[in-house]
């Protein structure tokens, strides 16, 4: 069975590429900070549950020189990479490295590499969940890592909702998130932390119980009744893997 890989929509198939070698899928380094206490044997380590970036390389065999700009176009920026190694439909979160190198190492040799800087997780592929304020949900996580969705609450005034979630140890933590003001429905973007109804920043008006941003786990997630001024809310998990 022959490789291939698809950056931003586009196939090695497309281009004419054959994939001599696909990355193996690494494992993230967690970000852990190492202290030493004075009076203290041995090393006291903590992490913010953090993980560090990934590269990942695809050497390719260009067989039709003529589509060279159409590779170089295609091989900069940022976008979704997936290849026939992962599972169907799943995908990384990626940036093209060496894109200023990419002429001159097709023009000069057959064989090249594409590197990618690669969100830690990977992802699966998207879809949308609605509860409304006459029923309660729950979701069980498809992934291995905790998730951060992308939330769109839907009311006038001021909206809240609350997500129980399963954490590591078997406890649960019900979080309440509000966001004041709100006409029509806001949009609660976890991944990029941010709040917005079309331009206009909603980051002002959000609050959470703890603090931070909404976060399902990967164990079970709960989604309470609604509040009487929530009408529904719409959750795109973002589901990821480590």
């Amino acid at each position: 069975m022959s490789h291939t890989f698809t950056f931003n929509g586009v196939s090695s198939v497309d281009l004419k590429l054959v994939v001599q070698k696909l990355p193996a899928r690494p494992i993230p380094t967690q970000r852990i900070t190492a202290y030493t206490v004075p009076g203290r044997s041995g090393t006291l380590h903590t992490t913010d549950s953090s993980y560090d970036s990934i590269v990942l390389s695809v050497e390719c065999v260009v067989t039709d020189k003529a589509l060279i700009p159409s590779i170089c176009r295609v091989f900069q920026g940022s976008g979704f990479l997936s290849h026939s190694g992962l599972p169907s439909g799943h995908f990384y979160k990626a940036t093209v490295l060496n894109a200023s190198d990419m002429t001159r190492i097709c023009s000069k040799w057959s064989v090249f590499q594409v590197q990618f800087e690669c969100q830690p997780f990977l992802y699966y592929p998207t879809y949308t969940l609605t509860h409304d304020n006459h029923s309660s949900g729950f979701e069980s996580h498809i992934g291995t890592a905790f998730a951060r969705p992308k939330i769109v609450v839907y009311g006038n005034g001021n909206l809240s909702f609350s997500i129980s979630r399963q954490e590591v140890s078997g406890s649960t933590t019900t979080v309440t998130y509000t966001v004041n003001n709100v006409s029509s429905s806001v949009t609660i973007d976890a991944e990029t932390f941010t709040v917005y109804k079309g331009s206009t920043n909603k980051l002002p008006d959000f609050s959470s119980t703890d603090g931070d941003f909404p976060l399902l786990s990967p164990y079970l997630n709960v989604f309470p009744f609604l509040p009487q001024s929530t009408t529904k809310i719409e959750v795109t998990p973002s589901w990821r893997f480590l």
